[in-house]
């Protein structure tokens, strides 16, 4: 029997590599988001936690009065600049009436988490199926030999 050639062993190191990528440096997906959304006129639901425009602090004003001005009532941010006390931790969604103007408002408040992209994770995929093909060929070629 001869020894492995060196074709061998480099298959089998890059089928290594190639497979140890997707494991090593995961698909990412892209950041939270939150979206603020303000209907007006939305009258006084009690199933909801009422809170008061006028308690509100300088970041929840801001974001509220965002999406109010906004054509169709919504305004998205980061989680980061998110004020924390209306804002969810996680994927969630959160209703509340707020009192504005002698009105009640419904202020309905998302965060959204979305996975990675099939891009991103069929690249990681074919990565991980290639490599599993090129070592165990780099394994055949050195035990055939």
């Amino acid at each position: 029997m001869r020894p492995p050639s060196t074709l061998s062993a480099v298959l089998v190191v890059a089928g290594v590599v190639l497979f140890a990528f997707p494991l090593v440096a995961p698909p990412q997906g892209p950041p939270d988001t939150v979206e603020y959304y303000v209907e007006d006129d939305f009258g006084d639901q009690s199933a909801n936690p009422n809170l008061a425009y006028a308690n509100f602090s300088e970041n929840e004003r801001r974001v509220f009065d965002a999406a109010l001005a906004n054509r169709n009532n919504t305004y998205v941010t980061d989680p980061e600049n998110a004020p924390g006390r209306i804002t969810p931790d996680r994927e969630a969604i959160t209703l509340y009436n707020v009192k504005y103007q002698n009105d009640y408002d419904a202020l309905q408040v998302r965060r959204l988490s979305d996975p990675p992209s099939d891009t991103a994770v069929l690249g990681r995929f074919g990565s991980l199926l290639a490599g599993c093909i090129v070592a165990c060929y780099g394994g055949y070629r050195a035990l055939a030999n």
